[in-house]
Order: C-alpha cells, then structure tokens, then sequence
C-alpha cells in the first residue's frame, strides 16, 4: 500500500472532498484505476458526510398487522365470550323467551366487531419513523405513547416471529438497548411488519448506532 497516497487521501476527505473528486484527480495525474481503488479498500477513514443522520418518513406497519393485533384483542376477550354459554344455559332454566335468546347469542358478534374495529385503529394509529437522533415511534387510540431508542443506546436487534406472526408472513423487531440486552423491552418492539423492512429497519438501525459516536469525525 502506498502510504503517501493514503494519506493524501485522508487529507482530502478531511477537507470535505467527495470520493469521486478524489480519484478523478488521481487520475488526472496518472494514478491507475487498479491502485486507487485500493487505496479506497483500505482502512481509510470515511467522509464525515457519511455520518449523516436522514430523517425518514413516518411508516404504518404492514396492513396485515391489524389481523395481528385482532387475533391479540381476541384471546383477551376469550374468557368473556366463554362466559356467554354459562350464561345462556343458566337462564335456560327461567324459561326466558326467545328474543331474549336471541339477544344473548348475539353478544359474541357484537364482542367480535368491536375487537375488529379496535384492532383497524390500532392499526391506524401506530406509526414508526428513523428520526436523525434514534428510533422513533407512537402508538395508542386515546392514550397516545411517544418512545424514541437513541441510536448510541442500540446494542443488538433480533428478528422473530410468533406463531400467528409466521402464519400471516409478518415478523417482529425487538431493538435490545443498553442494560437490556436479551431482555424482551416492550418499548424496543415493533411488530407486524414484513421481511424486507425488518431486514432493513435492522440493517440501518444497526448501521446508524455504530455510526452515530463517529458522527463529529
């Protein structure tokens, strides 16, 4: 390696000179393709322009997701709605009429609409973004709640998926923060979104919290 033009390199980068300048200026003075570019392979400290943190768009999970958060919202109700049979055949026995029956058999549907239009809202309402300081992302129908991970308190992410999650092809995030490392933080998790965007969000979460203490270089 030729160290003289690995630090001329350096220096120019530290200047704020885009890469592209750089080799089109070695190649004006008669640097071959071939060593530039593995001056570039090298270990060479990046642009500080590199270091920037872009402020994505706010993102809704996938659409499948409010299946996901319907199916939730279900199991949580399951013990009432098994309560409605115990009730129907307990009345049984005080001969009620028939609308009566009726109205009681209608409970479960009732119980099963509201769970879906819960779950739409949810849906609705849940929002998640890469701000430029950390991970952003707010949830909640009536009680809204706010929760940012700073990039620099990342220290690993897992991708998983729950049996319904697997059968609806959705994944799951749990971004692991210092101090909680392998512990499941219900603040670090983002479900219901799909392969490509947990490979993404991770592939970029991970990149931006390794970056971000180099971002004043």
């Amino acid at each position: 390696m030729n160290e003289k033009l690995l630090t001329y390199v350096r220096q120019m980068q530290e200047k704020g000179m885009s890469d592209s300048e750089i080799k089109e200026n070695l190649k004006s003075v008669g640097w071959d393709e071939q060593t530039i570019n593995q001056v570039f392979q090298a270990d060479v400290p990046p642009n500080p322009q590199d270091y920037q943190m872009t402020n994505e768009e706010m993102r809704q999970l996938d659409p499948k997701a409010k299946i996901l958060f319907f199916l939730s919202n279900s199991t949580s109700i399951a013990s009432f709605i098994l309560i409605v049979p115990v009730i129907f055949f307990a009345l049984m026995a005080y001969d009620l009429q028939m609308d009566s029956f009726i109205l009681i058999l209608l409970i479960p549907f009732v119980l099963i609409v509201i769970t879906y239009v819960i779950a739409q809202l949810e849906y609705n309402f849940y929002r998640y973004q890469l701000s430029t300081d950390g991970f952003y992302k707010e949830r909640g129908i009536i009680a809204k709640k706010y929760v940012t991970i700073p990039y620099e308190k990342i220290q690993n992410i897992d991708i998983y998926q729950s049996i319904v999650a697997r059968i609806l092809g959705l994944y799951n995030l749990n971004i692991q923060t210092a101090g909680n490392s392998g512990v499941t933080n219900a603040e670090g998790i983002l479900p219901g979104v799909s392969k490509d965007e947990a490979e993404r969000l991770k592939n970029e979460l991970l990149r931006r919290s390794r970056m971000f203490g180099q971002r004043n270089f």
